[in-house]
């Protein structure tokens, strides 16, 4: 009788286990879903930033060369036309990322143009 009982415990056992194990398993899947869910927009989101920092570089750097060129022109190593060409191109660049920012520099260009 005490074996039978001590088969009847050890089969009782493992039923509760594998019953943990697949419980375990459901929320183990659960969870494992939303973090590949979490992993999923955290790409996403460090993408986006990485295309706006690009961006952000692009404009700094058509700023900048309309910067130099401007400069260029006032040391005289640069012709007013070739400033004005480099000037142009790269306000053209900078309002087709930013609209707002462009009108300011155009302004800015217009009244350095305007004054020379």
């Amino acid at each position: 009788m005490s074996k039978n009982i001590m088969q009847l415990s050890i089969a009782v056992f493992f039923l509760i286990l594998s019953a943990g194990i697949i419980i375990g398993g459901a929320f183990m899947k659960d969870y494992l879903d939303r973090q590949v869910a979490l992993s999923e927009l955290q790409l996403q989101r460090q993408a986006e930033i990485i295309e706006s920092a690009n961006q952000t570089k692009d404009v700094i750097t058509d700023l900048a060369f309309a910067f130099v060129a401007r400069s260029l022109e006032q040391k005289g190593l640069l012709s007013p036309t070739d400033a004005d060409k480099v000037a142009n191109y790269s306000l053209e660049k900078v309002s087709e990322k930013s609209e707002r920012l462009g009108v300011i520099i155009n302004s800015m260009n217009d009244a350095f143009q305007k004054k020379r």
